[in-house]
């Protein structure tokens, strides 16, 4: 990923992602593994702002949401019946991006131009649907790039970058939609959207 384009390299139009995942206070326990549960998503265009936002819930397949990760995320298997609209088949959820990019005039999930805090999200996805999927030059870190937008030494997290841009937390944070967009309202503002 080059971190150093310049806001006139990028598109005009980004998918802002962001991923709830499976989590435990200290070690994973045995026989569990860290899993997409949750996948925000938000498109943002220049001029406009955020067009569409939401989320897609996928259900855990080898670990268990834990007491620790309802706290922080708000999921809980009670989640899949309250949002049963937003649930989605993990062997899905490749399928739903494309028909959201599609959408949006990308060819697909794989040719558009996408974004996340950090690059944890863009590791999640590659576990998730694996590389062959996914274009690393197509990912921005939207952290680094507010970093160096700001002349920061380190990145901050989300919540102190909405505060560094005086923006108000939208939502609840840590729900993959909301947290979706609120780094695009973030975004647009280092890239001057």
């Amino acid at each position: 990923m080059n971190t150093e384009l310049k806001n006139t390299d990028l598109k005009k139009k980004m998918l802002v992602i962001d991923v709830e995942s499976t989590c435990w206070r200290g070690k994973v326990p045995a026989g569990m593994t860290s899993e997409v549960i949750e996948l925000g998503y938000a498109i943002l265009q220049e001029g406009e702002g955020v067009l569409e936002w939401g989320s897609f819930l996928i259900s855990p397949r080898r670990s268990e949401i834990s007491t620790f990760c309802t706290e922080l995320t708000t999921i809980s298997a009670e989640t899949y019946v309250r949002e049963s609209e937003k649930v989605v088949k993990r062997e899905d959820l490749l399928a739903k991006l494309d028909d959201l990019t599609r959408r949006h005039g990308w060819h697909n999930f794989k040719s558009c131009q996408w974004g996340s805090w950090g690059d944890y999200d863009f590791k999640m996805l590659v576990k998730t649907f694996g590389e062959e999927n996914l274009r690393k030059d197509n990912h921005t870190n939207i952290k680094k790039r507010h970093a160096a937008a700001r002349g920061l030494e380190k990145a901050l997290g989300m919540g102190q970058a909405l505060t560094w841009e005086h923006l108000e937390l939208h939502g609840t944070h840590h729900r993959g939609g909301d947290d979706a967009y609120n780094i695009a309202r973030i975004a647009r503002k280092v890239f001057g959207w």
